[in-house]
């Protein structure tokens, strides 16, 4: 991995310096940018309840830094493109040293190593590719002195670990292309039935498969509900709106099965009063996961539905019915025929 792009001021050497030859700073990651153009847009980030122990030449009220998680959200399908960039803020980690330069290590947990000129009170940022992230890394940013201006002198001390962060991927960093699994011919076409039992049909067109009932509560993935007490049997939504835990393991089973070609079953939402209908009083209709792929709009599902005839198949098919995977609010959703969907439960596609 050779690819992280490190920005950093230039030195000139001119640096005020004082007899405390040690460089020892503070590398802090910033986390709510103020500069509008350093504000982060495709990750999400968490203060951990993870503690780093710093270097022990660094004062003891900055020396237990909290580790901050960062998951990047895909927003190219192009593997070398940086998508995320992160910013960090290098202070004065000692207040009994004013040594304000020397170089600054990055390693992190694939052995990849960069070195940066560095002052204190200045900014330092890393920018990502898809690549870079691969399956998570720990960053540590350790610290040595250098001899920068004349009177700098090098100091003694080594290795300073003098800051860290988590990085992760998400699951759609990894998002490929699958085309529909069942055939254009094979679409069930709307005969008066109810969308429950057209999109089962649907998925039985994909040969010894049908998805699971109510009765099998285990296997509904409920990712977005309008009401918190609609299905109490149902004991892992623990909110109204989008249900993240479930939603990152909802969208899991549906890459990991349609990749395997088998379709899925999905309840979808599209903002008219609550059903009364439907188990969770959210779901208003019921479509068919068929494929998957990526645009410059972001990674999506493709879907069969069902409301229309057989001879308006062209539409119940088409490869512009998408549901976008959007991980920074949790949610899928997708427009089809005028109304906006959002999926509301994943129901597990089992053999028969």
């Amino acid at each position: 991995m050779n690819s992280l792009n490190i920005t950093s001021p230039d030195i000139d050497g001119t640096a005020e310096m004082d007899w405390s030859w040690n460089f020892i700073p503070l590398v802090a990651f910033e986390s709510n940018p103020s500069d509008k153009q350093r504000q982060y847009d495709t990750v999400d980030i968490v203060e951990t309840e993870e503690i780093a122990e710093l270097s022990e030449h660094i004062d003891n009220k900055k020396r237990h830094q909290r580790i901050w998680e960062v998951t990047t959200h895909m927003k190219t399908q192009e593997a070398n493109t940086p998508y995320a960039t992160l910013h960090f803020i290098v202070s004065d980690g000692s207040t009994a040293n004013n040594d304000k330069d020397g170089i600054i290590t990055i390693k992190d947990s694939s052995k990849f190593k960069a070195e940066v000129n560095y002052i204190s009170n200045s900014k330092l940022s890393i920018n990502f590719s898809r690549d870079d992230i691969g399956e998570g890394r720990t960053i540590n940013f350790i610290a040595n002195d250098n001899e920068q201006a004349w009177l700098d002198i090098e100091g003694d001390l080594k290795d300073i670990f003098c800051g860290c962060i988590k990085i992760k991927p998400c699951f759609c960093n990894r998002w490929t292309k699958v085309d529909s699994i069942i055939s254009k011919k094979d679409f069930v076409g709307w005969d008066f039935s109810n969308c429950f039992d057209l999109a089962t049909k649907q998925v039985q067109k994909k040969s010894g498969y049908t998805p699971y009932d109510r009765d099998s509560p285990e296997e509904i993935i409920v990712i977005y509900t309008d009401v918190l007490t609609a299905a109490p049997e149902f004991n892992d939504i623990d909110q109204i709106g989008a249900q993240k835990g479930n939603f990152i393991r909802g969208v899991k089973y549906l890459t990991d099965t349609i990749k395997d070609g088998i379709p899925v079953m999905v309840g979808v939402d599209y903002e008219v009063p609550d059903s009364l209908i439907n188990f969770d009083k959210t779901t208003d209709h019921y479509i068919v996961i068929v494929g998957m792929g990526i645009d410059k709009n972001g990674c999506y599902f493709t879907f069969y539905d069902n409301r229309v005839n057989i001879a308006d198949a062209d539409r119940g098919t088409s490869q512009l019915n998408k549901l976008y995977c959007r991980c920074e609010t949790s949610k899928l959703n997708g427009y089809y025929l005028g109304y906006d969907y959002t999926v509301t439960h994943i129901r597990k596609t089992k053999k028969i």
